[in-house]
């Protein structure tokens, strides 16, 4: 926050905290009228004041006297048990005073913490700082700004559809009999935003990672769902929805929202769309420009290996049991408009996110930010969870036949089948707007394959050694073992990587030949000698008899004596039993 000039021409049109006296306050009042028209906030139903970072702020502060260069005291913007900004009265050359009026101009960092603020005056007395009571301690929301060019979420014009829209369409369907399904997104309904910041305190997400978009939506997209930190909504994808409602009741995410927040019980059911449209609110709110994609033909790639395999019975029919992968007709997450400060720039603009619980990504429930741009390319080691959705639109399906003794047998590849059609709705109307090329090229031009993204790198290369007590235990029992690798940035960042290896079992031929006595060595000299040599222990031992008769005959010529025992030993069984 930075305290900046202002003329006097804007004393009676700013917001205004009553101040009688230097050390009580008597009273305290707000106009938005101003701030909500520089800050495109006006269709926010809240008593709040709703800002974004980036642009000014305007504070009007009444006092029982004129403020003159004497006086010290702060204005400090809290936000949880922090206090993230001081503008001190030091810099009163900035200030204008009108008949104990002052007038401030302050304008929040374009990277600043996002959320609700209380705003407090702190007077300097001589025995300490004297803080106004919380009962005048006015608050304002802090959102992200895509109008200002200096914010990481700063959207170009004509877009501006993604972030004040707050209705829209989302497609579902198969591919031959698709249809629209309207979606109240209500970003600016009463207590949207309010349930929008319980989400994020509720996430545990430091307050000092709240200014980046990055992070809050990747908060976001595990917070959706509730598969392992209680969040909004609850997924099912069977036929029984007594305990909730169907995920075919819900037309919009306000209901959905109010009730979380009032409650803190996940909400029951949802499906795709319904994790996409309420993702697509919390995004909007904040202000983040967001918009919902519908896959047709998406694949789930559970073991990461960019392919989709499909398993069968010999007798061509669907082995559930033994296959991980599947085609969902179609599938719906989340684009977020962002200029990515962790990868290279080139990689900026619209990234995926799906809060639909599929795959754990660094061990929750989540999906994304991933670049589109990279995707298309097939660069997909970027943060984060750019092989699963390269997969989602761009696997190949592998078509195995499993016989009784368990071995596959490849029967089909199928290059085409995935990703056949990505849609969304068009910022000019309530019909579809085709992007399958943003994520990927005509099928038959691509200058990549499958398999080949999966040897791109992005880093630095690293060699890592897996010690045999962690593979041994799957061998025989798994085709593939996956290799995750997380690294931490120097900026706390966890980036995670993963790799698939392949487990077989090596069967080794071993032909075993009787050998005849003619061919072994008949004395110790004549075999190699491959036992390993201790020289000091040699040292200590006296010179072994080169030939059998030289060595003693009977056990009485040896250091130890045993006159029980016979002096030879006998030859044969029938002198034993004599």
């Amino acid at each position: 926050w930075h305290p900046l000039q202002m003329s006097s021409e804007s004393l009676t049109q700013v917001e205004e905290f009553k101040y009688l006296g230097v050390l009580f306050t008597t009273e305290g009042r707000m106009d938005k009228s101003m701030n909500i028209a520089n800050h495109h906030t006006g269709m926010y139903i809240t008593e709040t004041l709703v800002v974004r970072r980036g642009d000014p702020i305007f504070l009007k502060l009444t006092f029982n006297r004129p403020v003159t260069a004497q006086d010290n005291f702060q204005v400090q913007f809290r936000i949880g048990q922090s206090t993230f900004s001081k503008v001190s009265s030091s810099c009163v050359q900035t200030f204008f005073t009108h008949q104990g009026a002052l007038m401030l101009q302050v304008t929040p960092a374009p990277n600043a913490v996002v959320g609700r603020y209380r705003v407090v005056v702190a007077v300097a007395l001589a025995n300490g700082l004297q803080y106004t009571g919380p009962e005048l301690q006015p608050s304002l929301y802090l959102l992200f700004n895509p109008f200002n060019s200096r914010d990481t979420a700063f959207l170009e014009s004509g877009h501006e559809e993604y972030v004040m829209n707050d209705s829209g369409v989302i497609w579902i369907g198969s591919l031959n009999s698709e249809y629209p399904r309207p979606w109240n997104y209500g970003q600016f309904e009463q207590g949207v935003l309010e349930a929008c910041i319980y989400i994020m305190d509720k996430s545990q997400l430091p307050i000092s990672d709240r200014g980046d978009p990055v992070k809050v939506v990747r908060m976001a997209s595990a917070m959706i769902n509730s598969q392992d930190d209680n969040g909004v909504l609850v997924g099912n994808w069977s036929e029984d929805f007594s305990m909730g409602k169907s995920p075919m009741f819900w037309t919009g995410s306000v209901q959905i929202l109010q009730q979380y927040h009032s409650t803190g019980v996940p909400v029951s059911y949802a499906q795709c769309w319904v994790y996409a449209g309420v993702l697509n609110t919390f995004m909007r709110c904040l202000g983040l420009a967001s918009r919902v994609i519908t896959n047709f033909l998406s694949a789930h790639d559970n073991d990461g290996n960019l392919k989709t395999d499909l398993i069968f019975t010999s007798d061509m029919q669907p082995d559930s049991r033994h296959t991980r992968d599947s085609i969902w007709n179609y599938h719906c997450w989340n684009e977020v408009y962002l200029r990515r400060m962790d990868i290279p720039e080139e990689f900026s603009g619209w990234q995926v996110i799906d809060s639909t619980p599929q795959e754990t990504s660094d061990g929750n429930y989540r999906c994304g930010p991933a670049s589109v741009k990279a995707i298309k390319i097939g660069k997909v080691c970027f943060p984060f969870d750019g092989r699963f959705i390269f997969a989602e639109v761009n696997s190949d399906v592998l078509y195995h036949t499993r016989d009784r003794y368990g071995k596959l047998s490849l029967q089909k590849v199928d290059k085409k089948l995935i990703g056949q059609k990505l849609v969304t709705k068009s910022p000019h109307g309530n019909y579809q707007l085709d992007i399958t090329l943003e994520y990927k090229y005509n099928e038959g031009k691509t200058w990549f394959s499958p398999s080949s993204v999966l040897l791109w790198s992005c880093f630095s290369p690293m060699t890592l050694s897996v010690p045999p007590e962690e593979y041994m235990p799957f061998l025989g029992s798994q085709p593939n073992l996956k290799i995750t690798v997380s690294v931490k940035l120097p900026q706390n960042e966890m980036v995670t990587e993963s790799a698939v290896v392949s487990l077989e079992v090596l069967w080794l031929n071993i032909q075993v030949r009787p050998e005849t006595r003619d061919q072994r060595p008949e004395t110790r000299d004549q075999r190699p000698d491959q036992r390993p040599q201790r020289t000091e222990t040699r040292k200590l031992l006296k010179k072994r008899p080169e030939t059998r008769d030289q060595r003693p005959e009977t056990r009485d010529q040896r250091p130890e004596t045993r006159d029980q025992r016979p002096e030879t030993r006998p030859e044969t069984r029938d002198q034993i039993r004599d």
